[in-house]
C-alpha cells in the first residue's frame, strides 16, 4: 500500500543466503486517468406543457476506470440541482414542462476503491413566454362610399418566439367575424366602405394565438 503510479519489481532474498536473490516480474501500477463527463445537448425553446426533444449524449464519459454511473439532475433556477429518478443512462427524455428548467449530467467512476465524479454541460429548456397580442388603432368617422386611412399596429405584439403570423378580419355588428382575404400584414388598408364597420387582427403565436382589439369605422351621409 502507498504506492504512486509507475514500474516496480520484487526482490526476494535467502535468509540463510543472502547473496542468493530472486527477481519476481515487473509489476506496473497506472494511475487513472482524469474523468470527463462528456457534452449533452441541446438547448430547446417550447411551449408551455410540451414536451421537449430527447436530451442527447453529443460526448459520452472518459477516462478514469472506464467504469461510468450515470445520473442526470434538473433545475429550476440554475443553482440547486436535484437528482432524476429512472435518469441513469447516456441520454435523457424530460416530461412535459411548464416552467424554464436546466440539465445537466453527473458522471460517477469508481476506481481504486475512490469515487469520482464530474460533471457536463448544462442545458437550457426555455418555456415561451406568453403571447400578447398588441393594439392596433383607431376609430375613424369617414364620409360613405370612402375609404378609410389605414389600420396600424399601435402596440406590437410580444411573447413567444416573437415570429407572429397575422390574419385581419371584418365584421358589420362587432360580433360575427370573417377573415379577410390576403390581408395578412401588421397593418391593413381597408377598401371603400358604405356601413358601420369593425376590424380586428388575429396574432398567431409558435403555441397560441389571440386577438387584438377591434375598431370601428362609422360610415356617415
Amino acid at each position: 500500500t502507498g504506492l504512486t503510479a509507475g514500474s516496480y519489481y520484487c526482490i526476494i532474498k535467502e535468509n540463510e543466503n543472502p547473496s542468493n536473490t530472486y527477481y519476481v516480474d515487473d509489476l506496473t501500477i497506472t494511475e487513472p486517468t482524469v474523468l470527463y463527463a462528456g457534452i449533452i445537448a441541446a438547448n430547446q425553446s417550447v411551449c408551455s406543457g410540451a414536451t421537449p426533444a430527447l436530451l442527447t449524449s453529443i460526448h459520452d464519459a472518459s477516462g478514469a476506470s472506464g467504469s461510468y454511473i450515470y445520473q442526470w439532475q434538473y433545475s429550476v433556477n440554475g443553482i440547486g440541482y436535484f437528482n432524476i429518478a429512472g435518469g441513469t443512462s447516456t441520454t435523457y427524455q424530460p416530461p412535459s414542462l411548464t416552467q424554464t428548467t436546466y440539465y445537466k449530467r453527473r458522471v460517477y467512476d469508481t476506481a481504486c476503491g475512490i469515487v469520482y465524479a464530474d460533471y457536463s454541460n448544462v442545458i437550457t429548456i426555455t418555456i415561451y413566454p406568453a403571447l400578447y397580442t398588441g393594439t392596433i388603432g383607431s376609430n375613424q368617422s369617414i364620409p360613405i362610399d370612402t375609404a378609410p386611412a389605414q389600420l396600424t399596429t399601435i402596440v406590437s405584439p410580444t411573447g413567444q418566439s416573437g415570429a407572429y403570423v397575422y390574419q385581419w378580419q371584418i365584421s358589420t355588428d362587432n360580433v360575427t367575424w370573417t377573415d379577410i382575404p390576403s390581408a395578412i400584414n401588421a397593418n391593413y388598408q381597408p377598401t371603400v366602405l358604405l356601413t358601420d364597420t369593425y376590424f380586428r387582427k388575429i396574432v398567431y403565436g409558435d403555441c397560441e394565438s389571440g386577438y387584438t382589439n377591434s375598431v370601428l369605422i362609422n360610415v356617415y351621409g
